[in-house]
Order: structure tokens, then sequence, then C-alpha cells
């Protein structure tokens, strides 16, 4: 009876030694499923830290790698939705300066041309440039071509959105006949300036060239005309005119 007795104290003492196992086994995959949570816990935080702080790749093929900031939208501490603008960032190592090019002066241009570039901001100093890209159509309504050009700028000393002029040789002639630019009106589809004939204006077509410093070159006209380079967009065949004095415009030749 005794042996019995001490078989089920056995018996129950073991029974509860592993229920007290079980029970510990539980209270560590309990633990370990909290570690577990907390630790995605915290790599979600990591994550969601990493957000606000914001890194800019870009490749550094030209310039000298700067970027500059353009504009800020927020302020250190604003909470921003997703896909909110926070700055704007440009590259002034390269600057494009942009020209609409009328049709009688696209055609002199091409690819790689070389430009100078001024601007107010900096008097009396010049920036090389090449034409790099030319629009393949015109304006409809202005029938100008855009017309880019590359400015590099190593020192970024100029500056986006700058006024600029800029000058390209589309050719050159000697011995030529050049008109005043403010002569040459468009007529119909077709270039040409009024003259005074006998008191009155009379439309004639010419052919255009180069254009330099306000004078175009010209065929068609002859040397010594009298050109009309005001008012003209209000004339037309037969209408009498009165010269003012001290405004006579005539065609010349330039060497």
């Amino acid at each position: 009876l005794k042996l019995r007795e001490q078989k089920v104290s056995a018996v129950a003492e073991l029974e509860a030694a592993e229920t007290e196992r079980l029970t510990q086994q539980a209270g560590v995959n309990l633990a370990q499923a909290q570690i577990k949570q907390r630790q995605a816990a915290l790599r979600t935080a990591e994550v969601r830290f990493s957000y606000t702080t914001l890194k800019a790749d870009w490749q550094t093929d030209h310039g000298n790698g700067c970027r500059y900031v353009a504009r800020q939208y927020v302020d250190e501490g604003d909470t921003i939705a997703a896909n909110a603008p926070v700055v704007t960032l440009v590259d002034l190592s390269v600057l494009i300066a942009v020209i609409n090019v009328a049709e009688r002066d696209y055609a002199f241009l091409k690819i790689g041309q070389t430009a100078n570039i001024s601007v107010d901001f900096i008097a009396g100093e010049t920036f090389p440039g090449t034409v790099v890209r030319m629009a393949p159509v015109f304006d409809e309504t202005s029938r100008q071509a855009r017309v880019e050009i590359a400015v590099p700028n190593p020192d970024s000393v100029l500056k986006g959105g700058m006024f600029a002029r800029v000058h390209i040789e589309l050719g050159r002639a000697e011995q030529t006949l050049a008109a005043p630019s403010t002569a040459i009106i468009q007529r119909i589809g077709k270039y040409g300036a009024f003259i005074v004939d006998d008191g009155k204006a009379r439309f004639v077509e010419a052919e255009t060239g180069i254009e330099d410093e306000g004078w175009l070159q010209v065929s068609g006209l002859e040397e010594g005309q009298q050109v009309v380079t005001l008012g003209h967009h209000l004339l037309s065949d037969g209408v009498r005119v009165s010269p003012s004095e001290g405004r006579e415009e005539l065609p010349q030749k330039v060497q």
C-alpha cells in the first residue's frame, strides 16, 4: 500500500512539475512574442523617424555638384502630407537661355552653334553658350520657334530667371544692301517694305538675310530708296505720305 501511495505521489509531483514547466514555457513564449512585437514597433518607429530626414541624390556628370535651395515650402518641425513639396533645388552649373527665333533667322541656326550671352546684372561681361535644342515647330501666333542655349556657369554668377541678351552670328556678308530692321514688315505672308515713291507709299517685296545691330540684309530694294520705318502697319499702296524731317531712312551698302 505504501509503495502504491508513493507511486501515486510521484506521478502527481511529476504532473505538477510538467504543468509548472508548461506554464513557464508559455510565459517564455509570451515574452518572446512581446519582444518581437516591440522590435517590430521599434523598426516601424525607426522607419518613420527616417522619413523626417530628407536626402537628395543627383548625378555629378557636370559642374561642381552643388545644388542651391531656390524655394523652401516648410519649416523644421512642420507636419506635411505625403508627396507634398519641401524644397526646390536647382543646379546652376549650366543654365539654359531660351530665345524665340523668327522664321527668317531659324534657317541660319544649327545645333552646336556658339553664342554670347550678356545680362544687365553684370555689365560689360559676356558668357559663352552653345545651341543645344531647336524646336521643330513654330508657334502659330508669333511664328517663332523656341531655341535653347546651354551656358556654363561654374561660379554660379548667373542666376535662374535672369533676363539675358543673346548674340549669335548667323553669317557674314560683304558689300551687301541693308535696310533698317524696323522697315521690314510682313504682308500676306511676304516680307517687304513700304517705300516712298513720288510722295506715295508703295509696298515692295524683299528677301531678308542677316540682321545685325538694327540693320537687316535685303534684296529687292534699291540703294537710296526711302523706306518707311514708322506707322507702316497703317499704310497701303497709294496712300500719300509725308516723311518727317530728320527721319529719312535709306537702304545702304555695308562693308
